[in-house]
């Protein structure tokens, strides 16, 4: 992939690290991204939903810190147009200051995902690219 593009649908070596997830939580999830987030301004995320009615999703973001708890890392919802292709952006600095009680470590991120939480089966949307902004 040609850095700070994290992963591209059409790019079959990305797929090595990325996957659906299932039940409960369908969605994508990006392991082993490039770890080093912390000369750039932000994260986007291209999402197309083909569901004919909003979904809400979830993005997730951590560390090589993570203690494996809700709080302890980055999370925020968002909703997905129906049939329709969007741009999530959130600064690094939000991801950043997510973790309760520290900072996640910006040369150390880990994994990436989103997520329709209590949905069923294979995910609704698809991502198309993940990408980091300077």
């Amino acid at each position: 992939c040609d850095f700070p593009l994290l992963w591209r649908r059409d790019h079959h070596i990305d797929r090595t690290f990325a996957r659906e997830t299932g039940i409960p939580f369908p969605g994508f999830s990006l392991e082993e991204p490039a770890p080093d987030w912390r000369d750039f301004r932000a994260l986007q995320v291209e999402v197309e939903n083909a569901a004919t009615e909003a979904v809400d999703v979830t993005l997730r973001v951590h560390d090589g810190s993570h203690r494996l708890t809700y709080t302890d890392r980055y999370n925020e919802s968002f909703l997905l147009a129906p049939q329709a292709r969007q741009l999530i952006e959130v600064p690094v600095s939000r991801i950043e200051k997510s973790p309760q009680g520290r900072l996640m470590d910006l040369s150390d991120i880990r994994g990436v995902m989103l997520f329709h939480a209590g949905g069923q089966g294979r995910p609704v949307f698809s991502v198309v690219a993940v990408r980091l902004v300077r």
